[in-house]
C-alpha cells in the first residue's frame, strides 16, 4: 500500500464489469477519479473511451503519463475534491476506485458537480450504507443525501483479493444515475445535517413547527422517512434556513 492508502485494482473481470456499466457513454469524456497505476484507465482506452483522469499522487501520475501513449487520454495531478465544474469538459460520467477513507467526501463532491452517471468501486460497508432503505440503522445522513440526488444500485460485491495490496475489507461496485428533479444542494445539505442529529426522534420532536405537515409524517421517526418525505419536509421548511430565530 502506498502512502496515500491506495489499493490498486488488478481484477480483469471487475474492470470489464465497470466498462459494461458505461457503454451508453461512448460519445462523452469519461472523468476518472484516482487513476493510480492506470488499470481502469487502460480498459477505458482499449474500449475507445476518451478519458480525463485525476491523480493526487505526483509520482504515479507522472509514470502513467509517460507510459500511456494515447491521444484520447489526459491526466491532471490534482486532488479531485478541489476540482471546479468549469475545469471539466463533461459532467456526463465519472468512474473510479476511490479511497475508502474519503468516500463520503467524494460522494458529496460528485453530487455538487452534478455528474449524470457515476460508477464507483467503494468499500462494501459504504455501498450498503448509501443503498440502504429507510427504517434501517444504515439509513443515515449520507444515505438520504445520496439517494435524494441519485438512483443508486449495487452491481456486485468485490473480493479483497481483486486488489494489490489487498485491503482488510471487501468492496462493491455501485452505479449512480442522476435524478431529473433534485433539491438545491447547499440548503438541503444543511437541513439534512440538522434533521439527522437525532434519527430516532419523531419528526414532530425533531422540528419545531408542524403547520402544513401531514400527521402521518409527523409521527414517524426521522430514519423512517422516505426520500420523498424528507424532500417534502425540506420544501416546507426552506424558509427556516434563512431565519436565525428558528431552528430544527
Amino acid at each position: 500500500m502506498r502512502p496515500l492508502g491506495q489499493h490498486f485494482l488488478i481484477d480483469e473481470k471487475v474492470a470489464r464489469c465497470l466498462i459494461n456499466q458505461i457503454q451508453d457513454q461512448k460519445n462523452e469524456v469519461i472523468i476518472e477519479i484516482g487513476a493510480g497505476k492506470g488499470f481502469i484507465t487502460r480498459h477505458l482506452l482499449q474500449n475507445d473511451f476518451n478519458v480525463l483522469a485525476y491523480e493526487i499522487d505526483e509520482k504515479l501520475a507522472t509514470e502513467l503519463k509517460k507510459n500511456m501513449n494515447n491521444n484520447n487520454f489526459e491526466i491532471r495531478i490534482k486532488d479531485f475534491l478541489r476540482v471546479r465544474p468549469e475545469e471539466l469538459p463533461s459532467l456526463s460520467c465519472c468512474v473510479g476506485s476511490i479511497p475508502y477513507q474519503i468516500s463520503s467526501h467524494l460522494i458529496r463532491k460528485i453530487i455538487g458537480l452534478s455528474f449524470q452517471k457515476v460508477v464507483l468501486i467503494v468499500q462494501k460497508e459504504f455501498a450498503d450504507k448509501i443503498t440502504a432503505p429507510c427504517c434501517t440503522k444504515k439509513y443515515t445522513f449520507i444515505t438520504v443525501l445520496s439517494q435524494s440526488f441519485y438512483i443508486i444500485r449495487k452491481v456486485c460485491n468485490i473480493s479483497k483479493n481483486s486488489f494489490s495490496p489487498p485491503p482488510k475489507v471487501n468492496s462493491a461496485m455501485i452505479v449512480l444515475q442522476r435524478k431529473e428533479h433534485t433539491p438545491e444542494l447547499e440548503g438541503y445539505n444543511l437541513f439534512l445535517r440538522k434533521l439527522f442529529i437525532s434519527p430516532n426522534k419523531t419528526v414532530k420532536s425533531a422540528v419545531n413547527l408542524s403547520e402544513g405537515i401531514r400527521s402521518e409524517v409527523l409521527v414517524k421517526r426521522v430514519r423512517d422517512l422516505s426520500i420523498d418525505e424528507v424532500i417534502e419536509l425540506y420544501e416546507r421548511f426552506k424558509e427556516w434556513l434563512g431565519d436565525k430565530s428558528r431552528t430544527l
